[in-house]
């Protein structure tokens, strides 16, 4: 029987912590609140199929960025650190702990400490990297959100703005466009001016003085 070095929670956190490491207490409110619309996001629609399955997902990320915020404070960081995260830390332990006790009722060697490489053994991450980036990446339109979920999931989005918003439903929008587009005096056609410059994702448009987002720095 396959050892399973990561559960699916446990990657959900990993991810978190990987994201949120360097960042500031302001700057984890922020994928906090993210993270919190896109819950609300997946729940909506539940008869969908594998509604259910993305709507856990969202809850464990919006869970482990509320606690990483909260870690900071306990544990005064000015930026996150997993190994100043005592919880983080006892969650590593576990699955190392785990995964040698599964090797070895499988009677697999249980010598040696599990790695991160140990997850793809397999190739399963590998292939599946493979299918979104040659099939599903291909399907969404450019500077769309839809891409730039895409593009976080293959770990690739560092070239986007940051900059956001809220739309009417209080949810987070994202810009979608590259880092370094941002011209102030560049403004969309009903605000009497050309098109692009400001902040744009799908229908949401906006400038750094007109919403509450994360100032835009220009490349």
């Amino acid at each position: 029987m396959p050892v399973q070095k990561y559960t699916a929670r446990e990657i959900v956190r990993k991810n978190a912590q990987k994201k949120a490491t360097g960042l500031t207490r302001d700057q984890v409110s922020e994928e906090t609140e993210t993270a919190r619309s896109m819950e609300r996001q997946k729940g909506r629609g539940l008869d969908e199929p594998g509604r259910l399955d993305s709507l856990r997902l969202a809850e464990w990320a919006h869970t482990e960025w509320r606690r990483i915020g909260y870690v900071m404070a306990e544990e005064a960081m000015d930026v996150y650190a997993p190994e100043k995260d005592p919880k983080a830390a006892q969650w590593e332990r576990q699955r190392l702990e785990r995964v040698a006790a599964e090797k070895a009722a499988a009677g697999q060697d249980a010598r040696g400490p599990a790695t991160v490489e140990d997850l793809d053994t397999d190739g399963k991450l590998a292939r599946l990297e493979m299918f979104v980036r040659e099939t599903v990446l291909p399907r969404t339109h450019p500077h769309t959100t839809a891409r730039r979920r895409v593009l976080e999931a293959l770990g690739e989005a560092g070239g986007l703005c940051t900059a956001r918003t809220r739309n009417s439903d209080g949810d987070v929008i994202v810009c979608t466009l590259d880092a370094g587009h941002y011209d102030p005096d560049d403004k969309p056609p009903f605000k009497d001016g050309k098109p692009g410059g400001w902040h744009k994702a799908g229908a949401s448009i906006w400038n750094d003085s007109g919403a509450a987002c994360i100032p835009h720095a220009a490349l």
